[in-house]
């Protein structure tokens, strides 16, 4: 097996950036993983060809999940010309590699079932097996820290006196749902190729390094439904979303958004003394490490229980192929995914993107199609988690103020006007001193309602809490008003890890605000299907706010235990002065 060491990587990386452009589409086919030292592994391992050129996938392995449906395709290099035969269960199919040695093989209608069976590939004398092969849906799961935030985290909650989130890992023991959790690359240009990887089955004994958003969500959709559910997690903490747009894409951005225009910064900035001074502090940090590895390993051989000397990351790298440099998540974590059939995206982002929430309106629209196109699907379901709340500064009694998280999840909502979308609101689940809230499980039962309504035929599922409609100035009063057909409004209460309760306490999170445009926070009560809203400073209210801030106790539901999207009833220009918290 061929193996690359750590530190051979850093001396690429940071030796690749005196290479010629002629070379560039050499260098884009490396997988350079960005990022830290993962234990005590800390290699890459690629698969080993043991004879011809028969090659798969790296993601295409045991205890994959394939998408139901027509459309499903395996694909993969062999010889050029040479003849390729797939054959899973009863259905034998046979291609040819073209002049390039790529080939491709179309299933006809793949019908879901948990049980596994055999894939196996041929070519020559080639022969390549996946054993424990199932059919069902495959949701690709991506975004930042919030997304890729496992069980096994969420389970050392204080909140949580129950031990919820343990029991969950406890009792996760479900062959049909499986999770495939893609490597941290960054590279330089598109790949068609993923580091190894591995499908995960769900088991008490992995199910702790589960994305908890992505296996709560595969346990509702299976719970509902019976389908087997296959999870793909390309998620990466602290990524805006620009990364994740292709080169193309990122171009067609407006003015409002300097993204380019920094990338092109970084790259004026890491002059022959950066890299000089890149490649001294990683080799002292790599010699320190190794230093503290070799002590572990002896005092483990002696009996004893010494503490894992703690992951670190690189210094400054190349900014062409860091984690935030255009294009590089699409190109390494998207792009070799293209000619997956998959059935829909879920996503968790937005942290990083808050200090320009306006150009988030633009960017995620942009980000839904640019990912549409590339699996060839323009209804392709896109439901996404909106922010949560989080500020560390966060006062009860102060007044209401701008607010750059409450900006970001209106441009997030404003981008359910696409078709075939849905959003799951979590602002009451978050912690103002955590930006990642724990409580994923709730957070994952409102996303895969969307899904079992859009995806799954359940017309009559409530996916939605209260949504704002319009208001009427009566007096001193704002009468608002939401859209009809849904569940009475009521005032809620998060009972945590656990459910809504119906609460005979004040409903909080209204603001008021008159002509001269300062918000007061105002009394508001339910009044059969409305909400009336007053405040003794603003005798002449003009526009009210709800849930708008950073973090927020604000508390609208419906009966049906969904919280109400946030919202402000004026169209006064966004005027943020406050910094947003710090993303991770």
């Amino acid at each position: 097996m061929h193996i690359i060491t750590q530190r051979s990587q850093v001396v690429i990386l940071l030796g690749l950036i005196t290479i010629a452009a002629a070379q560039d589409v050499q260098r884009n086919k490396d997988f350079l993983t960005y990022g830290k030292y993962h234990l005590e592994s800390r290699v890459t391992v690629l698969r080993e060809q043991k004879t011809g050129m028969l090659r798969l996938p790296n993601f295409i392995t045991d205890s994959m999940v394939l998408q139901r449906g027509a459309n499903t395709s395996i694909w993969g290099w062999a010889t050029p010309g040479m003849e390729v035969m797939v054959q899973f269960g009863d259905i034998s199919i046979r291609t040819k590699a073209d002049a390039k040695g790529r080939w491709r093989a179309v299933f006809p209608v793949l019908k879901a079932t948990p049980v596994g069976q055999l894939l196996c590939v041929s070519s020559g004398d080639d022969i390549m097996a996946l054993r424990d092969v199932i059919v069902g849906d495959v949701w690709l799961c991506a975004g930042q820290s919030n997304m890729d935030l496992t069980l096994q985290r969420c389970a050392t909650g204080k909140d949580d006196p129950q031990n919820t989130m343990q029991a969950i890992i406890d009792t996760a023991d479900n062959a049909a749902i499986r999770l495939v959790k893609l490597h941290n690359v960054s590279p330089y240009g598109p790949v068609d190729d993923l580091n190894i990887t591995r499908w995960m089955p769900a088991t008490p004994k992995d199910a702790g390094s589960f994305s908890a958003v992505a296996y709560g969500f595969a346990r509702e959709i299976y719970n509902s439904t019976g389908v087997p559910i296959g999870l793909i997690d390309a998620s990466w903490g602290g990524s805006a979303l620009e990364p994740w747009l292709s080169l193309d894409d990122a171009k067609t951005l407006g003015a409002g958004n300097d993204y380019l225009k920094n990338c092109a910064l970084k790259m004026a900035a890491w002059t022959p003394e950066a890299e000089q001074k890149a490649i001294v502090e990683n080799d002292a940090k790599e010699q320190k490490y190794q230093a503290e590895m070799a002590r572990y390993h002896e005092q483990k051989q002696l009996g004893q229980r010494p503490k894992r000397p703690l992951d670190f990351y690189w210094g400054t790298s190349p900014p062409q192929y860091s984690r935030d440099y255009c294009a590089n998540l699409f190109n390494g974590m998207i792009h070799p995914l293209k000619s997956y059939h998959i059935a829909g995206v879920i996503w968790y982002q937005g942290e990083s993107n808050a200090r320009n929430a306006s150009a988030y309106r633009e960017s995620f629209p942009l980000l839904i199609n640019s990912w549409r196109r590339l699996f060839g699907n323009p209804e392709l379901p896109f439901l996404w988690v909106q922010l949560s709340s989080f500020d560390p500064g966060y006062k009860p009694e102060d007044p209401p103020t701008a607010a750059n998280w409450a900006e970001l999840r209106e441009a997030q909502s404003m981008t359910t006007a696409l078709p075939f979308t849905g959003e799951a609101i979590s602002y009451d689940l978050g912690t103002a001193k955590d930006i990642h809230p724990k409580q994923k499980m709730q957070v994952a039962q409102r996303l895969a309602l969307h899904a079992l309504k859009q995806v799954y035929g359940k017309p009559d599922v409530i996916a939605d809490g209260p949504a704002y409609a319009g208001q009427v100035v009566e007096g001193s009063k704002v009468v608002l008003s939401f859209k009809p057909g849904g569940p009475q409004p009521m005032v809620g209460e998060v009972i945590p890890y656990q459910r809504i309760q119906k609460s005979d306490g004040p409903l909080r999170g209204f603001a008021v605000a008159g002509e001269d445009q300062v918000f007061h926070w105002g009394v508001a009560r339910i009044v059969d299907t409305t909400v009336v809203v007053s405040c003794t400073q603003v005798p002449h209210p003009v526009a009210v706010r709800y849930a708008w801030a950073n973090y927020t106790d604000a508390n609208l539901y419906n009966t049906a235990g969904l919280p109400a999207k946030p919202f402000r009833t004026d169209q006064w220009p966004l005027q943020s002065t406050t910094a947003a918290p710090a993303a991770r």
